[in-house]
């Protein structure tokens, strides 16, 4: 029973959240706003590891994960009406998508994205700001520690800013004609272990393992036939 506890003390009391940034630099990709369609889109669509919209750019909490692919299935996405606050505007957005990263093995961690909201303040924009849970049923079937820790938190936020220059608002965005920019985002959800927590759990199971052995030695010599 002590070792057990021991057990649960170094798994379970300091974890630390699990994040991954991405981008589409470097990979020819795009946000592209639909003008009068009122909706937005990834491209290339449909994505696939042939053809990815984004690579993992840094990590916190993680350590296997920086250069890994990745694409959302579902566009386009619809945007609703625009609420305005001064420089501020946001809308609701509907669609829904499922998300990809490919471990570069051959297995995908998945879920399944709904972005919640849109919203641009003067020249700079975001989708699910907020850092709204919006990723649910998270799997994954390989190896990679960063995305199984991923896929053991079962849901997650997933955002994602952009930028125009000149400006654009998100009332130009769906009124004009076809935009395209650059975007980046993160993925955060899922716990790992720190090392500390399993260090300290490793050093409170050697008294439990000390005594475990002596009273397992204490035991054998009373069990022992006389002579032996």
């Amino acid at each position: 029973m002590a070792v057990a506890a021991a057990l649960a003390v170094s798994a379970s009391p300091s974890q630390a959240a699990l994040s991954l940034s991405f981008s589409n630099q470097g990979l020819n990709t795009g946000i592209q706003f639909n003008g009068a369609s009122s909706s937005f889109q990834l491209n290339p669509a449909p994505g696939s590891l042939a053809s990815p919209q984004f690579k993992i750019t840094s990590e916190t909490g993680g350590i296997s994960s920086v250069g890994l692919l990745g694409w959302i299935n579902g566009s386009p996405w619809s945007i609703g009406a625009i609420t305005t606050s001064g420089n501020t505007q946001t809308a609701p957005v509907t669609g829904l998508g499922l998300l990809f990263i490919n471990d570069g093995l051959g297995n995908n961690l998945t879920g399944n994205l709904s972005w919640l909201n849109i919203q641009t303040v003067q020249s700079v924009g975001g989708i699910n700001a907020a850092l709204n849970v919006n990723i649910t049923g998270l799997a994954y079937s390989g190896l990679n520690a960063d995305l199984l820790a991923m896929a053991n938190g079962g849901n997650g936020s997933l955002n994602l800013t952009f930028q125009f220059s000149p400006e654009q608002s998100l009332t130009q965005l769906i009124t004009g004609s076809t935009q395209i920019g650059s975007y980046s985002g993160a993925l955060a959800g899922g716990v790992v272990p720190e090392p500390a927590t399993v260090l300290a759990g490793a050093l409170l199971l050697l008294p439990f393992g000390a005594t475990t052995v002596s009273i397992l030695r204490k035991r054998r010599g009373l069990d022992q036939p006389a002579g032996l």
